[in-house]
């Protein structure tokens, strides 16, 4: 492999690899980015012409990072030289093409955790659909004003020439259109109650009405047509008929599939959550990014450097327990569960878990601090609905301690009351599970955008032949 040499960057994942953790990847528009000043950049090209030529060999996401690294102009500077002085070959011909922007549009988007995803590697959000109407106004806060708070069965989407012209009702109520260009990735993940082991504990069965919501998915993608698709469920939905259904509509649209349930701390995610991934694509073959198994990041990873005692900073709030509470939560070692209460302290364990000798494990656990969390769910301030509570602390995990082990920023804005942020977290698809698949994705849907651009000019050849 060639050394790369001091002046020269790498590429998009090797910079995000180096940057430090934490770092503000939210918005361009990020009070934290410094400003594109001419005065970066060479005087014999102008400021725009240097923006674009480096947008061209970094992209615009990855140059927007880039800016808040002290004395990054000059290195950028360098690698413009470098590729402004080496021969145009077909091995580097690409470098000069104007650089495709890509659209994602999300339905079901919740709070927005998968669209952070897509934004993170890339993506440029522009239309959204969120029944919620706190979620929608988190989103709002973080993505723009074009979500369509209204259930799914209103939203109107045509087509007015090369653009998409949507139509529902904003987050207050009135109504909204507006238009997007093309959209090239469609994501999202109807309610799925209907499918969870949850859920049918609860007498719902695969004739849950929300389940149908997935023909309302499939009806925008007919019309949407994006180069490739995302679906995002727990993972009883791949044994579903509604599944089986789905996919072979989408397969008569022209959309090849791959699907498989990923455990999201095996990409990325300080949390054991387990969910089915469905990507589609009309562009190439569909497939699903490779799991890495050496390393699994840990909750002290995530959440070690936040105060055990909250601060109420930055959504750093906890449950108000009991002086008794406290007192189960202390007799509860790390790892250990509602057995070990019953074992250390069974004078003050509730009589209906004495009186059960068997049960969940997870029930009034304490994490471990050096493996993933697990499934963090709607309700993880409540210790009784599984292994909430802090591997130290004696008290279930804060707001903010949730949104980091579902990897939000914490520069990502919430909105609504303690429970509703705390709904909108547990609802979230994990914000780097979202990023690995989105680069994934991008892979192809760039790979197909080429053969596009490639495949024009024969076209227009053929056409003008006699």
């Amino acid at each position: 492999m060639r050394k790369r040499s001091r002046g020269e960057l790498g590429t998009d994942s090797s910079i995000r690899s180096a940057f430090p953790r934490g770092a503000s990847l939210s918005s361009p528009n990020s009070s934290d980015v410094p400003p594109l000043r001419g005065a970066l950049y060479p005087r014999r090209r102008s400021a725009t012409a240097q923006q674009n030529r480096a947008e061209h060999l970094f992209g615009a996401r990855a140059l927007d990072i880039l800016w808040t690294i002290p004395g990054i102009s000059s290195r950028i500077s360098r690698r413009i030289a470098i590729a402004d002085k080496r021969p145009v070959t077909p091995g580097n011909r690409r470098i000069h093409r104007a650089p495709h922007r890509l659209y994602v549009a999300d339905l079901f988007a919740g709070a927005g955790g998968l669209t952070e995803g897509f934004r993170q590697a890339g993506f440029t959000p522009i239309a959204a659909v969120e029944f919620d109407k706190w979620a929608a106004c988190t989103y709002a806060a973080n993505f723009g004003e074009h979500v369509m708070a209204c259930p799914i069965e209103e939203v109107v989407v045509s087509r007015l020439h090369d653009h998409l012209v949507w139509s529902g009702r904003d987050v207050s109520g009135q109504p909204l259109r507006f238009e997007t260009p093309e959209i090239d990735v469609l994501v999202g993940g109807p309610p799925c109650q209907g499918f969870s082991p949850l859920g049918r504990m609860n007498d719902w069965d695969y004739n849950d009405p929300r389940n149908k919501l997935w023909r309302e998915y499939a009806r925008v993608l007919e019309i949407v047509l994006p180069r490739a698709f995302v679906l995002e469920n727990v993972p009883e939905l791949l044994k579903s008929s509604e599944f089986e259904r789905l996919r072979r509509h989408v397969k008569k649209l022209g959309y090849s599939v791959k699907s498989e349930v990923l455990n999201a701390s095996f990409y990325g995610v300080p949390q054991a959550r387990r969910r089915a991934i469905v990507v589609g694509s009309r562009v190439g073959m569909a497939s699903l990014p490779v799991p890495i198994l050496e390393h699994r990041p840990t909750v002290r990873g995530a959440i070690g450097d936040l105060p055990l005692l909250p601060n109420g900073d930055n959504w750093h709030i906890a449950r108000n327990p009991t002086p008794k509470s406290r007192e189960r939560y202390a007799a509860v070692p790390q790892g250990g569960n509602r057995f070990d209460l019953m074992r250390n302290r069974p004078d003050i364990t509730p009589k209906c878990w004495l009186n059960k000798k068997s049960g969940s494990t997870d029930v009034f656990g304490r994490m471990w601090w050096d493996e993933p969390a697990p499934t963090i769910r709607t309700e993880f301030f409540k210790p009784e609905k599984g292994r909430y509570l802090h591997p130290e602390a004696h008290r279930p995990i804060t707001i903010r301690e949730a949104a980091r082990l579902q990897t939000f920023p914490d520069e990502f804005a919430f909105v609504g009351s303690n429970v509703q942020v705390a709904k909108q977290i547990g609802n979230a698809v994990p914000v780097e599970l979202g990023r690995r698949i989105a680069i994934h994705v991008r892979s192809t849907v760039l790979a197909g955008v080429q053969q596009e651009q490639q495949a024009t000019p024969i076209k227009e050849r053929q056409k003008a032949a006699p």
